[in-house]
């Protein structure tokens, strides 16, 4: 008997994008509390912040002379100026002198930071009390423990929050929404990061994330 054959419609293979030198057009950082919540959020203490602050360093960061000394100067740490493991209370940042507390929030690591400790509070006596140059610590808070640091990044348009959310947005499905809400939110930010990004040469997971 004779076999008749029916052959599957090919799929149409979508072509991939070209390589093109997008032109990186800078943007702002830009913090969507009005100057009344900022202001507000300074004056947030809780029982460390009553504390007279010194030059004593909380054994609790886990740090070595060398990066208490460069914290010192307002310089930020160096790999190996933490000790491992170590696993650090968040609120222990109002202990530090004001110089030493931006540069210790901006360079500690992320993943010492004890997950069930990250304080909204905390964060947001940061950005009052430093404003925009507190963004590189929320950045680093976000990519190592997104879960906790999506909390505080709704009111925070940075560049520096594009690359974290579009990995956010690919990888996870838990946060996916949330990272959906907030590329949505900021589109002039995420295209001018974004664009340059997708139309790379190269292969990387950046430009996959972009793309």
């Amino acid at each position: 008997p004779q076999v008749c054959t029916k052959e599957r419609p090919s799929r149409k293979r979508q072509n991939p994008l070209p390589a093109v030198d997008v032109a990186t057009i800078p943007t702002e950082e830009v913090l969507h509390w009005s100057a009344a919540e900022l202001e507000s959020f300074k004056h947030y203490k809780d029982r460390y912040s009553t504390n007279p602050v010194t030059d004593v360093f909380p054994a609790g960061f886990c740090l070595t002379t060398a990066g208490i000394e460069r914290l010192k100067q307002g310089q930020p740490l160096l790999p190996g100026d933490v000790t491992e493991p170590c696993h650090a209370g968040m609120e222990l940042l109002l202990l530090l002198p004001k110089t030493a507390r931006l540069a210790l929030w901006n360079s500690y690591p992320a993943t010492a930071w004890l997950s069930w400790r990250v304080s909204g509070d905390v964060i947001r006596k940061m950005f009052g009390d430093y404003g925009a140059a507190a963004i590189p610590g929320l950045v680093r808070l976000f990519q190592s423990l997104p879960a906790v640091g999506y909390y505080n990044t709704a009111k925070v348009d940075s560049p520096q929050l594009v690359e974290p959310f579009l990995h956010t947005l690919r990888h996870s499905k838990t946060l996916k929404a949330v990272a959906q809400k907030w590329l949505l939110a900021h589109p002039r930010t995420v295209l001018f990061k974004a664009l340059p990004l997708a139309f790379q040469a190269s292969h990387s997971q950046v430009r996959d994330n972009a793309r």
